[in-house]
């Protein structure tokens, strides 16, 4: 992703600054680790060196008006929607559900979908959640 402007936060709606945090307690909620988190979020592993690097990227993206990074950040959130309406905020039955059930070509799982850093796996990974949770 190119480079994007650095905003100050605080003139800009809180609505959309809790967007995004309400994704970073997503990524945070399934455990991903530093690395896993960039790639979900569409930066090359490697890119950032600590969470807060990561989470001033997002919002840059974000906040800049990146559509391809909102949609990344209302997958997250519609997955884990979709999955606490269903177990609650039992992370073990939610990584057991998109551990298990395959949402592309065979073999393809939602987690799997979710960890490859593609947007339109994510998408895909959300949209099966959809469909299945209601």
């Amino acid at each position: 992703m190119a480079s994007m402007p650095t905003f100050d936060y605080f003139d800009l709606p809180t609505e959309e600054i809790e967007r995004v945090n309400d994704a970073f307690n997503v990524v945070e909620f399934y455990g991903f680790d530093l690395q896993e988190k960039a790639g979900v979020f569409g930066f090359v592993p490697g890119t950032v060196k600590n969470l807060p690097e990561l989470r001033n990227l997002v919002l840059d993206y974000a906040l800049g008006g990146n559509i391809d990074m909102w949609d990344r950040i209302e997958a997250l959130i519609t997955i884990r929607q979709k999955l606490d309406k269903r177990f609650g905020a039992n992370v073990s039955e939610h990584l057991r559900w998109l551990a298990t059930n395959e949402a592309a070509a065979p073999h393809y799982t939602c987690l799997d979908l979710m960890g490859t850093g593609h947007l339109m796996d994510l998408r895909i990974a959300a949209g099966h959640v959809a469909a299945y949770m209601g």
